[in-house]
């Protein structure tokens, strides 16, 4: 099993699956988040659900005594989401080209639990917000870069471009959108070295940047139609034609970086502690997440009030479903208990186009004064469902048996009022073949790992060629 370690976190990030979210201020990680693989036990571990320390967040940017848990946490997730075809690295989760392939796109849904100990107060960093000028010492004539993901570079690193030589389109958007950080493939055109794409360098300030996603849509902007990348032309670095295109994903266009706007990294460098609360934080971790990544289908459930969970928003291509998303989840509250064992059986009904259960609103009939702000009311979407038979039961999202299918669940705390799942888990189909006659804990969650690890281990679609299964990440 391989360790990724960097200065932001340590996660192995191919044979587990556990990104953990604690949302507080003091960043502190001294060893691994979980030691067992992803085959043995996709989830968790019970003493880690157990006794989750939630004073100290589990991610760390050394050298600095404090730092804002969201930034921290956003980093965290975007190694999970930073994956791309044909490469050999370990962060890359996603084998498929989905610019080339877009049917293909991985089906990624975000969990949120939305519980009232969410409501804690913890002191954050103010939100980073482009329109404000951040003073710093990095140039706001340059665009700063590190390979792969993990804690942005410090302004007196040598890795930097000038910001007039980004040509990608995709990025630039980016940084306008309040991004401060946008992660792709990126290649620079030498046309001294024979009018090739290369990889990033140190030395190389001025030559023209370009992103992967552009390709087929954005070129340097002097020929609205020249938007491919092509090598052997030094006076003519892109063209009309598909086939000249570069091959994105093989050396030298092979390797992933992210790219920071001056202004953002003036900004993470230069914390300015403000009131919050836990739950603000994992919104605006959610936030972040949802405008940065690109090339995947998103969808969104939440917890609900005290039973289960709801699909929110189906899932779909983020291009199309970003602003709804964050939207969704903007308007999320804290409140209820975090039922997570029910909310991930729910989760898997979803994915497997099975019957509709906590997402129906059968619980809550009845109950409306029991709720606050009425949360604990949602039901499931319309667009996650078969319209025939009044949507009693959903509409799976796989629809190739190539797509990689996950689960990103954001939580601060343990399992509350998450024991009435435990009989339905047990039943699944092919449940007692895969992981025993019941679940191995006892109490709220007890049956946490289980379904995750059910989700890893079982063809929820066997009607389709390969396993379709689920990987967790909580």
């Amino acid at each position: 099993m391989q360790i990724l370690t960097t200065p932001l976190l340590t996660i192995p990030l191919l044979t587990i699956a556990l990104v953990t979210i604690a949302l507080v201020a003091i960043p502190l990680l001294t060893k691994p988040l979980l030691t067992k693989p992803l085959l043995t036990k996709p989830l968790l571990t019970k003493p880690l659900l157990t006794k989750m320390p939630m004073t100290k967040t589990l991610l760390t940017a050394p050298r600095r005594p404090s730092r804002s848990s969201a930034r921290i946490a956003t980093a965290a997730l975007c190694a999970l989401f930073a994956a791309t075809p044909a490469a050999a690295d370990d962060t890359e989760l996603f084998v498929t080209d989905t610019r080339r392939f877009p049917d293909a796109r991985p089906n990624v849904l975000l969990i949120l639990d939305t519980s009232a100990s969410l409501a804690q107060a913890v002191e954050t960093q103010q939100r980073y917000d482009s329109a404000v000028r951040y003073t710093g010492r990095c140039d706001a004539s340059r665009v700063y870069w590190r390979t792969g993901v993990g804690a942005p570079p410090q302004c007196s690193t040598d890795r930097w471009f000038e910001r007039a030589a980004l040509v990608c389109r995709n990025t630039l958007d980016a940084f306008d959108q309040g991004n401060g950080g946008h992660i792709d493939r990126f290649a620079r055109f030498d046309a001294a070295g024979g009018g090739r794409w290369e990889r990033l360098d140190e030395q190389d300030k001025s030559l023209p940047v370009e992103c992967e996603v552009d390709g087929g849509s954005h070129g340097d902007g002097t020929d609205p139609l020249a938007v491919f990348a092509r090598n052997g032309d030094a006076s003519s670095p892109w063209s009309t034609d598909p086939r000249d295109e570069i091959a994105w994903g093989q050396r030298p266009a092979d390797r992933r970086y992210t790219v920071y706007d001056a202004n953002y990294l003036n900004w993470y460098h230069g914390p300015r502690p403000v009131p919050g609360t836990r739950h603000l934080v994992l919104r605006d971790v959610a936030t972040s997440l949802l405008r940065r990544i690109d090339g995947v289908n998103v969808g969104l459930m939440a917890t609900n009030f005290d039973q289960g969970g709801s699909v929110l928003h189906a899932i779909n291509d983020i291009d199309t479903a970003r602003a709804t998303l964050i939207d969704t989840v903007s308007g999320l509250t804290a409140e209820g208990g975090s039922p997570l064992a029910e909310t991930l059986y729910e989760a898997g009904q979803y994915f497997a186009g099975r019957a509709v259960d906590y997402g129906d609103g059968q619980y809550f009939a009845g109950r409306a004064a029991d709720y606050g702000d009425g949360q604990g009311l949602q039901v499931s979407a319309v667009e996650s469902r078969v319209p025939n038979g009044g949507g009693a039961r959903y509409a799976s999202p796989i629809r190739l048996g190539c797509q990689k299918n996950f689960i990103v669940l954001l939580t601060g705390g343990v399992p509350t009022q998450d024991v009435d799942a435990d009989a339905s888990i047990a039943s699944l189909p092919g449940f007692s073949d895969a992981m025993g006659s019941a679940c191995d804990g006892a109490g709220d969650g007890a049956c946490l790992d289980d379904m995750a690890a059910y989700l890893f281990a079982s063809d929820l679609d066997p009607s389709r060629p390969g396993r379709q299964n689920v990987i967790t990440y909580v």
